[in-house]
């Protein structure tokens, strides 16, 4: 797997990325959002990545919430999209046609 620090990069992990993303949403979200982590792109395509981060970010975060990392590429955009739809803060989060043709 490519490591950063190898060309002198400091930039964070992976699995570092997905829990400051899941940490910065409200709190009462966190645990669907461990829940329902989507690897998707060519990262995807890796054997085995799916598996290991799901283990990373179980070992790092410690509010007991069980990590489940889906990695089809095929259907992880869709099923994200759907999960998304079912969290209780989505409904304010969206916006109208009128509100997004009102932006160009």
């Amino acid at each position: 797997y490519f490591q950063p620090t190898l060309c002198s990069l400091a930039v964070p992990s992976l699995p570092d990325i997905v829990i400051k993303a899941i940490t910065d949403c409200p709190y009462d979200t966190w645990s669907c959002l461990f829940e329902n982590v989507f690897l998707s792109g060519s990262e995807a395509q890796y054997p085995g990545m799916g598996d290991r981060l799901q283990l990373e970010i179980q070992n790092q975060i410690t509010c007991g919430v069980k990590v489940t990392v889906m990695h089809n590429p095929h259907l992880a955009t869709w099923v994200a999209g759907s999960v998304l739809a079912t969290l209780p803060d989505f409904g304010g989060t969206m916006l109208s046609r009128e509100d997004y043709s009102e932006g160009k």
